[in-house]
């Protein structure tokens, strides 16, 4: 089937499926479904038009996630708004883990400025309870 251009056009080009999810229902590897394409000129789509957010996504790792990708996550997903949840003044601000868990969680997350996100990890009870308070 997946040698099939008929097929391809149907399944990739029109039904939206990606060369992964082609691969594994024909049992190949997805560089057999790009091979084919490439060989009947099928134009190929970038990662990012396809649905692929959250768990969808080929690399996601769930709550196994890095300090660095989960702060990625949280750039994507909590976009910042400049104003500090502590002091409410309109500073550069960055992502404190109010729990210290550091799980998948938007609402673990405050946005701090600098001051207050020192103070925060120097006094995390204090202003732990004041972040509770906002959610």
């Amino acid at each position: 089937m997946f040698r099939s251009r008929s097929w391809l056009i149907k399944n990739y080009a029109e039904l939206g499926k990606t060369s992964t999810e082609l691969g594994k229902e024909q049992n190949v590897s997805h560089k057999t479904i790009l091979y084919w394409l490439e060989k009947y000129n099928i134009p190929r789509r970038h990662p990012a038009h396809k649905e692929n957010k959250g768990e969808n996504n080929y690399f996601w790792s769930g709550d196994n996630v890095s300090y660095a990708g989960l702060h990625h996550w949280l750039e994507v997903n909590k976009p910042k708004t400049g104003i500090c949840d502590i002091c409410n003044k309109y500073k550069k601000t960055t992502y404190a883990n109010i729990s210290g868990e550091y799980r998948r969680d938007i609402n673990d997350f405050g946005e701090l400025c600098y001051s207050c996100h020192c103070l925060f990890d120097k006094l995390n009870q204090t202003h732990k309870k004041q972040l509770e308070g906002k959610q």
